[in-house]
């Protein structure tokens, strides 16, 4: 199975998709990130640490990063994302991303889905569900026609809790500022997908 996971920032692959990553190793999976260079920012140092760290826990996994900045986006900004995945030539099996209510608003998330949508029609997409975004914090979790849930092992969690605390340093400020998705995404025993 050929997965493209298509995030925008550096970290969103591990918080939302981390434990299917590594529950299923021997997928061939290829990280997306839109936002931040690999090279010149601190944030892309850790990224690339995050993503060596899979491979070394014996997941089939490529990655990179679009580099675009980290702004408020205009209509030309989303395009030019748009163009920079479509120059990709990417044939994925499936797609996971964002879902279109970008978990929790994020403007950024939004664009990313709408783009996964758009260059993917005919691929089954993967969106991002956070249920207790609905509960906490009033942000309407956009279910679709069908659910995927994958369990995560006691191993699984536990490896993708050190991979977050231990490469993405500059975000560990998310514990305090989103913590119905940290709680959620790192505590609970599976991840959760929406799909058409």
């Amino acid at each position: 199975m050929k997965n493209l996971l298509l995030v925008s920032h550096m970290d969103d692959d591990t918080i939302f998709c981390g434990g299917t990553i590594l529950t299923n190793p021997n997928d061939e999976w290829h990280v997306v990130s839109m936002v931040f260079n690999l090279e010149d920012s601190p944030r892309g140092v850790e990224f690339k640490n995050a993503m060596e760290n899979y491979k070394r826990l014996g997941v089939n996994l490529t990655y990179q990063s679009l580099g675009h900045g980290d702004v408020e986006l205009t209509d030309k900004d989303i395009e030019d994302w748009k163009e920079s995945v479509k120059n990709l030539n990417l044939t994925p099996d499936a797609v996971y991303t964002h879902n279109s209510e970008g978990e929790y608003h994020h403007q950024h998330h939004i664009a990313v889905n709408k783009i996964a949508n758009e260059l993917f029609p005919d691929t089954r997409i993967y969106e991002f569900i956070c249920p207790t975004m609905y509960r906490l914090q009033l942000v309407y979790q956009p279910f679709l026609t069908h659910t995927k849930v994958v369990p995560l092992s006691p191993e699984v969690l536990r490896n993708k809790l050190d991979i977050y605390n231990n490469n993405y340093t500059s975000q560990l400020e998310n514990w305090r500022n989103l913590p119905d998705i940290m709680r959620f995404e790192f505590s609970s025993t599976f991840e959760i997908f929406t799909y058409k």
